[in-house]
């Protein structure tokens, strides 16, 4: 496994922009720590209705397949 530093490097190296290596990165450093997991109410309101999980769209997606 590499090192946050080296995993920009590599990602430098093939050619992305390193501000997007860093966002990238900063990303999948946000997902395990549950920094996505909260839903604001307004999202429900600006949809109609309430959002779903991505776990309740692919099954939805698979069922209608």
């Amino acid at each position: 496994m590499l090192d946050d530093e080296a995993w920009i490097e590599a990602k430098v190296a093939a050619g992305t922009p390193e501000a997007m290596a860093r966002t990238t990165l900063t990303t999948f450093q946000a997902a395990p720590e549950g920094r996505f997991a909260a839903v604001d109410p307004l999202l429900a309101e600006l949809l109609g209705r309430e959002p779903r999980t991505v776990a309740d769209q692919l099954a939805a997606d698979i069922d209608a397949a």
